[in-house]
Parts: structure tokens; sequence; C-alpha cells
């Protein structure tokens, strides 16, 4: 008993270290939102908040009961996600009142979504750890979603802008690429991250059947070891 409380803490120790860095994300994000005038700063941020939580959740759901550690790690995920919300909040103060109402409303269902998937993936840390592959799709379903997400804010951009607004709107496409060029070294070394993640929790996994394998030996030689006592008792 008392030598599977430090494996899962070592089990749940990646989950943590990459929540606190969603959280990073998400506030760089923030402040490079602001470059752009007909962007949502607030809703960008919480999409993508949302997108990465998801995929660094597993893949296959568990049918095991959480354990305290999971529970703690489930906690400390929606404790990361109040805080992206109000981070958020505190950026829609300074933004008009036509823009702030719709995009509180949309932090708050994303921030809601991301706590949710944080404590899924807390909960599912017992289970069998996701491969390299499982971590370079979740990498790609991320990147594919920064970049709808982006396609959609150019158009509501273009619908937005006058005839007059060509210059700007190069400025923007330019401030975009490189706001792309960050989301692409961000997304890549998030799979990076995912992948070390698996590579811990396979051996982690590895080490805790072991040792369950050696307490049914040692069950195994005591009963055995019992039955061989009774006769030379009567």
């Amino acid at each position: 008993m008392l030598v599977s409380v430090p494996c899962t803490l070592l089990h749940t120790l990646p989950l943590l270290l990459l929540l606190l860095l969603l959280l990073l994300l998400l506030l760089q994000l923030l402040h490079h939102s602001f470059a752009y005038e007909g962007l949502d700063p607030p809703q960008g941020a919480a999409d993508t908040l949302e997108l990465l939580l998801r995929a660094a959740a597993p893949i296959h759901p568990s049918s095991s009961r959480a354990s305290p550690t999971s529970e703690t790690a489930a906690a400390a995920a929606a404790a990361a996600a109040a805080a992206a919300s109000a981070a958020v909040a505190r950026t829609q103060e300074r933004t008009p009142v036509a823009r702030a109402l719709p995009a509180a409303a949309a932090a708050a269902a994303a921030a809601a979504a991301a706590a949710e998937a944080a404590s899924e993936a807390a909960a599912d840390t017992a289970t069998m750890p996701p491969t390299p592959a499982a971590a370079a799709a979740a990498a790609n379903s991320v990147r594919l979603g920064m970049q709808e997400k982006q396609q959609q804010q150019q158009q509501q951009q273009k619908q937005q802008q006058p005839d007059g607004a060509e210059q700007q709107q190069q400025g923007n496409m330019q401030q975009q690429q490189q706001q792309q060029k960050q989301q692409q070294l961000q997304t890549d070394f998030l799979s990076l991250l995912l992948q070390s993640s698996a590579t811990s929790r396979r051996r982690s996994t590895a080490s805790r059947q072991q040792q369950q394998q050696q307490q049914q030996q040692q069950q195994q030689q005591q009963e055995g070891g019992l039955r061989l006592l009774g006769p030379f008792e009567l």
C-alpha cells in the first residue's frame, strides 16, 4: 500500500506539469491576441485552452475508480481552468461592451469544458498510457483546431473591414503568420511533452505490474507453507 503511493504520485506529476504549461500558454496567447483589431482575444484564448486540455486527455475511457492523487490532480486542473477564466474575465474589462458580452459567454463555456476535460484526464491517469502515435495525433488535432479557428476569424475580419482597408489587412496577415509560427512551436513542444509523459507512464505501469506479481507470488508461497504445516500440527 505504501509502495503504490509514490508510483501514483510519479504517475500524476506529468499531468500537473502539463496543466501549468497550458496556463502559461493561455496567458501568452492573451498577450499576443491584442495585436489584432478585428479578433476577439478572450474567445480565441479560451478555445485554445479547451483544445489543449482535450488533446492531453487519454483517448480510451477508464472504468476504474479514481485514486486520491487523481482527485487532487482533477482539483488542480479545475483550479487552473478557473484561474484561466478569471484572467479572461479581467481582459474583457478592457474590451468594448458590444464585444465583451459574446466573448464572456464563449469564455465561460470554454472554461467549463476545459475543467471537465481536465477532470477526465486526471481521473484516467491509471489507465494504459497513450502511445507516441496517439500523442502525435493529439498534437495534430490541436493544430487543425487552431487553423480552423484562425480561418473563421480571418473570414469575419474580411466581412467587417471596409473597402479601403487593404494595408491594414496586410499588416494583420503578417501578424497572423507570426502567431501561426509561434503556435506551431507550442504544439510541437506539446507533442514532445505528451510523448515523454507516455514513456514515464509505461515505466510506472510496468513497475506496478511487477510489484503485483511479486505480491501474488509471496501470497501463494505463504498459503503453500500453511498447507504443509497443517498435517504436522495435527
